[in-house]
């Protein structure tokens, strides 16, 4: 019984962590020059990102293949546990 309402403690805690980051717009500003990126931006950089603006997700739930190369928006998923995903967008700006 006790179990149980861990679990239902924990998928509560993941839901409002879910709810505070879906469809939330994430801007970091990166080196460039002509339009091509230096160096790249992982799943630890849009952890750090979102950290600033409040927003506490582990690196582990962000869902990126791939570090992000190009400029622009990049749609990123990140997985709560609990069969909960939110998608937000990673929008890398030259500076």
């Amino acid at each position: 019984m006790k179990l149980e309402k861990q679990e239902k403690d924990r998928a509560l805690e993941a839901s409002v962590e879910a709810q505070a980051l879906r469809e939330r717009e994430v801007r970091i500003k990166v080196r460039e020059k002509d339009g091509v990126m230096f160096g790249s931006i992982t799943a630890k950089d849009i952890v750090n990102a979102l950290a600033k603006d409040g927003v506490v997700v582990k690196e582990s739930q962000i869902l990126l293949p791939k570090p992000l190369k190009k400029l622009g928006e990049h749609e990123i998923e990140a997985d709560f546990g609990f069969d909960i995903k939110v998608s937000f967008t990673v929008i890398l700006k030259g500076e």
